[in-house]
């Protein structure tokens, strides 16, 4: 008896976040459809606020995810070509990380830890691309230093995150690390400016960097900052390295 409970609830919860996930991709859509109209997307960002206020508590560990995927969802749909949005592909894979974003909500995941740093990554994969299109279209004006000042905010509250969940540090060595680690992916994203990397292998590139300083940083925290840790970490970075250059258009 509890077992069929358990397996009807666990059901229930499949299909709730796979609603929600289909509700943003049919928000995104819209949106797209209608040529980001003011209210097309006044709607679509109620939608969204009403859907994460009617999650459990647990939401609040990916309360800035939240915000940064929902807004830098716009941005990057209206910078791609107007046939990707009409297909809606890009809709529907946001909608794709809404449902895994919902569903970790809702304890659908055994490793928490790696979910979330999944989920982060995501996040600041989507925010980069968006602030590489906005920094396409915002160059050399006075938007600049807005830019750069968004980069680091953005930055700051996603790892700001992602430090709080490990649950090892104090409100004060959180913001101190935040700060820090934004302030170092600030200089990385000024460098890849001059690196013909594109705004995909860019954003993936930078949003890696950072999380293997966090890793580094928890690490040091847990105790576990050892050879092989670090090995482990170089490799990754490297395997990105060569990954990313190597689909890349370099012409020197």
């Amino acid at each position: 008896m509890v077992k069929k409970l358990l397996s009807r609830l666990t059901n229930q919860i499949e299909w709730k976040s796979l609603l929600r996930g289909f509700l943003i991709f049919v928000g995104l859509l819209s949106v797209s459809l209608w040529d980001f109209s003011f209210f097309p997307v006044l709607l679509f960002l109620i939608l969204a606020f009403f859907l994460y206020i009617s999650e459990p508590p647990e939401r609040k560990t990916v309360w800035h995810s939240y915000i940064v995927l929902i807004l830098s969802s716009l941005f990057v749909l209206a910078h791609v070509p107007p046939v990707f949005r009409i297909w809606g592909m890009v809709s529907f894979l946001y909608g794709i990380v809404f449902f895994g974003l919902f569903s970790f909500i809702n304890f659908r995941f055994k490793n928490r830890s790696a979910a979330h740093g999944g989920i982060v990554m995501l996040a600041l994969f989507s925010f980069f691309l968006a602030l590489f299109g906005l920094s396409a279209v915002s160059a050399y004006n006075p938007w600049s230093l807005f830019l750069i000042l968004l980069a680091f905010f953005g930055m700051y509250a996603l790892l700001r995150e992602s430090l709080a969940f490990s649950g090892k540090f104090t409100e004060r060595k959180r913001a101190v690390i935040a700060g820090t680690v934004g302030f170092l992916g600030l200089e990385a994203l000024w460098i890849f400016q001059f690196l013909p990397l594109g705004a995909i292998n860019g954003s993936a590139f930078l949003s890696i960097i950072l999380l293997l300083l966090r890793d580094i940083v928890v690490a040091n925290e847990e105790g576990m900052l050892n050879i092989s840790f670090v090995l482990r970490e170089v490799t990754i970075f490297a395997i990105a390295v060569l990954a990313f250059f190597a689909v890349s258009p370099w012409n020197l």
